[in-house]
């Protein structure tokens, strides 16, 4: 990395697909794993929407979150989605420039509580219903390598 890159990189916002539905994965337990369309419905209800966007799924740097608007998270047809707003720091700028290069592809995410079927040695899982929702994260690689993540540039203050 050019060391002229990093302080003037606009850190912009991050588009992602934090998960995809009906494909299989593999969760943090090495369970195999596949999500419901529909899922998240119940955890992007919640009124105690505190979820933040972190790095590699641990407090190792911290992106956003729902509740200081910096986090938006909603569903598709197709799964799980995210913009973030990135900070305007070296954390923000170097995670904005790792996307835009192709370093950082993926995304992950942290639940409580899901409704799941298991077969009968549960060595696979199918995940109903999400409860709660902790975090999403900034990953690679990620659990699931049908997750994705763009960088787009923003300009004045807004979004």
């Amino acid at each position: 990395m050019n060391p002229v890159d990093l302080p003037t990189f606009p850190p912009g916002k991050l588009v992602g697909r934090v998960a995809v539905f009906d494909v299989p994965g593999t969760g943090a337990d090495g369970i195999e794993t596949v999500l419901r369309p529909g899922c998240f419905a119940e955890a992007l209800r919640s009124t105690e929407n505190t979820v933040a966007c972190v790095m590699h799924a641990e407090d190792e740097g911290f992106l956003g979150s729902v509740y200081n608007q910096t986090l938006r998270l909603w569903q598709d047809n197709e799964g799980l989605m995210c913009e973030i707003v990135l900070p305007n720091n070296r954390l923000g700028r170097l995670v904005a420039l790792c996307v835009h290069r192709g370093r950082i592809r993926g995304m992950s995410f942290y639940s409580q509580g899901m409704r799941c079927t298991f077969n009968e040695d549960r060595t696979k899982r199918v995940v109903h219903e999400v409860e709660r929702l902790v975090d999403v994260s900034v990953a690679q690689p990620a659990a699931f390598p049908q997750t994705s993540l763009k960088w787009a540039p923003t300009f004045g203050t807004g979004r």
